[in-house]
């Protein structure tokens, strides 16, 4: 997880390393919408995560 501004990846190796790990698709996605998809994540607790890291506050 990151917050930047949004970029479209580039490079020409991209296509064949995402062929080699089994990649089908990607996508930019709002910190909100994997918890309300009903596509595959990975991992499959991956909202459940986003929503603590969301709410974590370091020790001061």
């Amino acid at each position: 997880m990151t917050r930047g501004p949004h970029r479209e990846p580039h490079g020409d190796h991209l296509g064949a390393a995402h062929a080699e790990d089994g990649i089908l698709n990607w996508r930019w996605w709002t910190p909100k919408e994997p918890a309300d998809t009903t596509d595959a994540l990975w991992p499959p607790q991956l909202p459940r995560l986003l929503a603590e890291l969301d709410t974590f506050r370091p020790p001061a």
